[in-house]
């Protein structure tokens, strides 16, 4: 891989970290390569790169492997209706909701 991507279409040029750490030296290949670039196109627009998102997750503990991020959206707000939504189904929620963010409320929490 060359560290860098000339896009003609999107007048872009699309640069990796390593190239970019590399061509910060005035003596190297990879500034003199980017300057001739800029030199005869000068609308371009440098691009850093960055990370592609992963198609597979893979779970460090079981090696399990998902397709979506299994910890997406996962949230306090979206934990604490999901269990209300089974305590109330099951009828076993006595304590008001609103109490349940208070520290002192989650020992007192009692289910019938």
């Amino acid at each position: 891989m060359k560290g860098y991507k000339v896009d003609f279409t999107a007048s872009t040029i699309t640069i990796t970290a390593d190239f970019a750490k590399k061509m910060n030296a005035p003596t190297s290949a990879e500034y003199k390569t980017i300057s001739q670039i800029k030199k005869d196109f000068p609308q371009m627009k440098i691009i850093n790169k960055t990370h592609k998102t992963p198609r597979k997750y893979v779970s460090k503990a079981t090696g399990e492997e998902f397709n979506c991020n299994q910890f997406k959206n996962l949230t306090f707000d979206n934990m604490e209706q999901f269990i209300n939504a089974l305590l109330s189904a099951v009828g076993l929620w006595h304590s008001s909701p609103s109490s349940a963010r208070t520290p002192s409320s989650i020992s007192t929490m009692r289910l019938r």
